[in-house]
């Protein structure tokens, strides 16, 4: 599967809280607090705020593989999810909850198809869960 350009994706979160904006740092923090130190360290190479280098195992393998609805069309792009994994140690994430997009070209394969995705993803990939916080009174 070729590498793909995230920068076409649209983003799921337009880091606004209650009409305030928050800066990146706080957004990376509450990233941080609510899918835990594992997974946010693949989830930043998704939104592009670290390098493509595994964190593991520091090796450039790193891989996408979308699934996306072609008939949920919306300016061009598709609705999807994705899995974000290193092709070297077999680590990964599958995407956090949200509403994600991308356009129609990427490539993908169909969401709900479980032959592709048996055959797109590694067989011995590691999924990092996301470590959902406890809800709290001050959120």
């Amino acid at each position: 599967m070729p590498e793909v350009s995230h920068r076409s994706m649209t983003p799921f979160s337009k880091s606004r809280a209650k009409g305030v904006y928050i800066s990146r740092p706080e957004l990376e923090l509450r990233y941080l607090n609510d899918y835990g130190p594992d997974y946010f360290a693949f989830f930043r190479i998704f939104v592009g705020w670290a390098p493509r280098i595994c964190p593991r195992c520091q090796t450039h393998g790193i891989k996408i593989l979308y699934l996306g609805l072609p008939n949920n069309l919306i300016d061009g792009k598709i609705w999807c999810k994705w899995y974000l994994w290193c092709d070297a140690c077999r680590s990964g994430i599958y995407c956090p909850l949200g509403t994600y997009r991308i356009p129609i070209e990427e490539p993908h394969i169909l969401w709900g198809d479980e032959k592709a995705l048996a055959d797109h993803l590694p067989k011995d990939l590691e999924l990092i869960p996301v470590l959902w916080p406890k809800k709290n009174a001050s959120r």
